[in-house]
């Protein structure tokens, strides 16, 4: 696929507790890749342990995807999808249907080398201030933007997760996690199983 000078790249991190977790994930890339742009790469799915006051498995992925939006606009469509999901914000790190959030940002344009981006505003910090300190975040990520610098190091995700020396974190089948999906309210999904395990467009 050919990109636009003017586009964006955004790594955005994936993530869903309750009800159907697998469909739930499916359902936020597909609206992504409808509301955003085209999704370029997603990573495989894990299961992790809740952080914070969530008391339910986690499934975590994260993807890839160009968009002509600037960053504030491109979160503003991403809690729109949150919403729309279902989730409701009660408490910090709760349970929840799903949650998106941006992790790194480059202009489609820059070098390979060139560092991601850096943004700051009162909504939104790029790069997510802690994508090196959770290996439900980090070790999807390298899975499908490897070679992106992050601004704050100068090293490639690839390098940061290796110097973390992170445990392996388990990748669960469709039918497995199905068979045992976490309780909870769930809205209808539209199923884009093909966004799901790891692939590349």
């Amino acid at each position: 696929m050919t990109l636009g000078t003017d586009e964006n790249l955004y790594l955005v991190a994936l993530g869903s507790n309750l009800g159907d977790r697998w469909e739930l994930l499916a359902d936020a890339a597909h609206r992504i890749e409808t509301t955003l742009g085209p999704v370029l790469a997603h990573a495989q799915v894990y299961e992790t342990e809740p952080v914070g006051a969530a008391d339910q498995l986690f499934l975590n992925s994260a993807l890839v995807c160009a968009s002509l939006l600037a960053p504030e606009a491109a979160l503003a469509q991403l809690l729109a999808i949150e919403a729309v999901m279902g989730r409701v914000r009660r408490e910090k790190w709760g349970n929840r249907p799903i949650d998106l959030d941006l992790l790194l940002w480059r202009r489609a344009a820059d070098a390979v080398q060139v560092a991601s981006r850096t943004y700051v505003s009162p909504s939104l910090t790029l790069p997510h201030p802690r994508l090196l300190e959770r290996d439900f975040v980090l070790i999807p990520a390298v899975d499908v933007a490897a070679d992106w610098v992050h601004p704050a190091t100068g090293r490639t995700l690839a390098a940061e997760l290796t110097q973390r020396a992170y445990p392996s974190l388990a990748c669960p089948s469709a039918d497995t996690i199905k068979s045992r999906a976490n309780p909870g309210a769930c809205p209808a999904t539209a199923s884009a199983a093909s966004c799901l395990p790891a692939s590349e467009a």
